[in-house]
């Protein structure tokens, strides 16, 4: 039966969304110069302790961020998501940092980790920030609930601007597919002219879309990848470290090891035995 008397502005979920955010900790910092964080879990097997998210905003200076997929420096207005287990460092840069990180879990939505954004901080965001913060440390069941409300609205809003930022990138798909082939050839040695010609780009063109979608060099992408290889082969197979090694195309052992080293702060053996694996060295 229709009623003459009412106007109804009415919406249906038709996608049935359900997420929620368990989140873990918020914090706002002012580090100086001389700050660096450490992690220790990246050294760790993957557990529920360790299995969450960061959101990572830069609000003044400079930070950079260490994990065990790459480097990522992190300027004013500049955001990224980074998982806790692979962190080994944030450090401040020469001017300080002023910077916040909201650690959560989130159940059925997929943030787009390792991958620096510019974002302008609008004042709402500030100010949730700061009401998390807050509210978290009442230690108020409502409260708590309250400051996942915050969190959670944050990351959509921030993912949605991510999400507009990466669907007017014209070189996605390039890219994507640039990575892939870099996946599934993991053990050979690449040429920026070969990867550049996958795109039917110039190698200047190539290597300028390269480090502005990825953050940085192919070459230091190919690294990264190979050593990430190298990390899971060490704590998960009993392979000597030489064959590792050659198996991803690293000039010799020692260089093998000195790459390793510089992102992951241990050597290949170190890390091997904190991973429990004791295979050959």
């Amino acid at each position: 039966m229709t009623n003459v008397n009412v106007t109804d502005k009415y919406g249906l979920n038709h996608q049935e969304i359900n997420i929620s955010t368990n989140l873990v900790s918020a914090y706002i910092s002012i580090a100086k110069p001389s700050f660096k964080g450490s992690y220790n879990d990246y050294k760790k097997a993957l557990c529920w302790q360790n299995d969450f998210v960061g959101y990572v905003r830069t609000i003044k200076g400079c930070g950079k961020i260490v994990t065990t997929k790459g480097e990522y420096e992190l300027k004013e207005n500049c955001v990224i998501f980074v998982h806790y287990q692979s962190c080994i460092n944030f450090i401040a840069g020469e001017d300080g940092w002023e910077f916040y990180t909201v650690w959560f879990r989130i159940n059925n939505f997929k943030v787009k980790l390792d991958q620096i954004f510019e974002i302008p901080l609008s004042d709402t965001e500030r100010n949730s920030m700061e009401s998390i913060v807050w509210l978290l440390n009442t230690n108020n069941y409502i409260n708590c609930c309250k400051a996942n409300t915050f969190a959670q609205s944050i990351i959509l809003d921030v993912h949605s601007k991510i999400n507009d930022y990466s669907d007017s990138s014209p070189y996605e798909e390039s890219m994507k597919k640039v990575a892939l082939y870099i996946s599934q050839n993991i053990d050979k040695n690449f040429l920026v002219a070969d990867l550049a010609e996958l795109c039917s780009f110039s190698k200047n063109h190539f290597f300028k879309v390269f480090k502005q979608f990825f953050k940085m060099s192919p070459k230091a992408y190919i690294r990264r990848e190979k050593l990430k290889k190298a990390a899971f082969l060490l704590s998960s197979s009993s392979m000597q470290i030489e064959a590792i090694a050659e198996e991803l195309s690293f000039y010799s052992p020692a260089h093998f090891s000195n790459c390793f080293k510089k992102i992951y702060k241990v050597t290949p053996s170190e890390f091997r035995h904190d991973s429990g694996m004791k295979g050959e060295r």
